[in-house]
């Protein structure tokens, strides 16, 4: 009896033991688990921004840079020479290939001097530049004509001397279209459209004609 409880004793003591190693061995691995790494995952890279850039890089072609116009040096100055009082013009120059210049004569002795065999007289020159605002017709016209006439043009510049006053003016295209509202050269060679977008409108209306006169002219 005593043997028999005397072995029961001993396997009740080793399964107690065997469960107490499997608790700490299962705990033990549990922490080891706990605290190992975890491997990082690296996310996706999204390629699609880069592949769209890539395919608009490959598929977009080079914009080609429109050719300015040129202008024609001898043109110009049969034309220049043909603007209202071209009798009186002593200079008329292409400089830089897009910058105009027109000069009037300083004085009739001037024009006299390089036109000897001219029949025009001293009274015909002053009645020409007095009579009927033709200074500010001629200032306020005739560089918006050379603009529309000639595309190549950036800027004109327009002297007119008379009677001891000097009247200038030195306007660019973009100054003038962006006064109008629209392109001075869109008239082209359109008389009519001439006429009835500027000619009317800026030269022949008293009001308009002395607002831009105001706005462009230097009288010294």
């Amino acid at each position: 009896m005593k043997k028999m409880l005397f072995a029961m004793a001993m396997c009740g003591m080793l399964v107690a033991c065997s469960s107490t190693t499997e608790d700490t061995s299962t705990s033990e691995e549990v922490k080891k688990e706990e605290t190992k790494p975890q491997k990082e995952t690296k996310p996706k890279e999204d390629t699609t921004n880069t592949e769209l850039k890539e395919t608009t890089a490959k598929t977009e072609e080079p914009k080609e840079e429109k050719e300015a116009p040129t202008v024609d040096e001898s043109q110009f100055n049969m034309y220049a020479g043909s603007l209202t009082g071209g009798t009186f013009i002593t200079t008329t120059e292409l400089q830089d290939g897009n910058k105009a210049f027109v000069k009037y004569a300083d004085s009739f002795a001037t024009y006299k001097a390089e036109n000897p065999n001219s029949s025009v007289t001293e009274d015909d020159y002053k009645m020409y530049f007095e009579g009927g605002d033709a200074i500010q017709k001629i200032m306020v016209g005739e560089p918006a004509r050379l603009l529309k006439q000639f595309e190549g043009l950036e800027s004109v510049s327009l002297t007119l001397p008379f009677e001891g006053k000097r009247y200038s003016t030195e306007i660019t295209r973009e100054e003038l279209n962006s006064y109008l509202g629209f392109k001075i050269e869109s008239l082209g060679e359109d008389s009519e459209a001439w006429r009835t977008k500027f000619s009317d409108e800026y030269i022949y209306n008293e009001a308009k004609r002395n607002e831009m006169f105001n706005k462009f002219v230097t009288v010294q």
